[in-house]
């Protein structure tokens, strides 16, 4: 497939030979609505707003992604700012003509689907992302419905898969390991709890693992929220079922040891058994 420009606001009187590249520009909508890629880049050129005044020349790659290229007005080409290629005005043009990936100029990412940007949690080619109310993708840490989330801030960072999608299991941010549920700790794919961070006592693969809880006192540790924790001795924490645990902790994070405490029992009783 050759690569045409197409202007959609053109007039077809009088032009025949315009027929040709506008019918291949339905054919590639067709594809980009399945969520196909293309042989070959397309150009399109959009009239936005009620005036059409502003148009948008843009680009929809061979992997299928839709960028802009340019704007003009009355014909005379204008800088291709950030605010402007996520205004309102130009996203409903861009969705009206393209279902799928937009990246913005400044690295932003937005998802189309039938003529409307996605927002909130939407699965896309077996990864889950997750768009803001304006349709933005988020990444890095997202505190969602009173959840911590890691969305990958580039590709495979820290873990392998595209940019922007969850991150599950292991992943070492900052300088410290966290755990974000998944399969190594019984979570499967369809479970609403994929993907939150981890805390306090859990059990990842064979063992069990201290996630910092912000507020439970650890002596001379100064770590973040949900953070994994190493290389301590008697800490008191809370455990799974809500009771209160003396435990120790080795180099590799594996809690080796528990003291529980019962309703009648407190911490100092249990620091003697230590």
């Amino acid at each position: 497939m050759d690569n045409h420009h197409i202007r959609k606001d053109s007039s077809l009187a009088g032009y025949f030979w315009k027929l040709v590249p506008i019918v291949i520009f339905s054919i590639a909508c067709t594809l980009c609505f399945r969520g196909e890629a293309y042989a070959d880049s397309i150009d399109l050129e959009l009239a936005v707003g009620p005036d059409g005044d502003l148009t948008v020349i843009a680009q929809i790659d061979d992997s299928g992604v839709l960028e802009i290229q340019e704007f003009e007005v009355d014909g005379r080409v204008i800088p291709t700012d950030s605010e402007m290629a996520e205004s309102e005005e130009v996203l409903i043009a861009l969705a009206a003509a393209h279902n799928g990936w937009y990246k913005t100029n400044a690295g932003d990412w937005f998802y189309f689907v039938d003529g409307k940007w996605v927002t909130g949690w939407k699965k896309i080619s077996g990864y889950w992302y997750y768009f803001n109310s304006s349709g933005k993708m988020l990444k890095g840490w997202q505190w969602i419905g009173s959840n911590w989330y890691y969305l990958r801030t580039a590709t495979n960072k820290p873990t392998t898969g595209p940019e922007g999608a969850m991150v599950v299991n292991w992943a070492y941010v900052g300088g410290y390991w966290y755990c974000l549920a998944g399969s190594e700790c019984g979570i499967g794919e369809n479970s609403p709890d994929l993907g939150k961070m981890l805390k306090g006592i859990r059990k990842v693969g064979l063992y069990e693992y201290y996630f910092y809880v912000k507020g439970e006192y650890f002596p001379g540790i100064d770590v973040p929220d949900g953070s994994m924790v190493t290389d301590a001795i008697g800490v008191r924490v809370f455990g799974p079922d809500g009771r209160a645990v003396v435990i120790s902790i080795n180099k590799q994070g594996h809690v080796s040891r528990h003291v529980a405490l019962s309703a009648s029992e407190s911490f100092d009783a249990a620091d003697k058994d230590l």
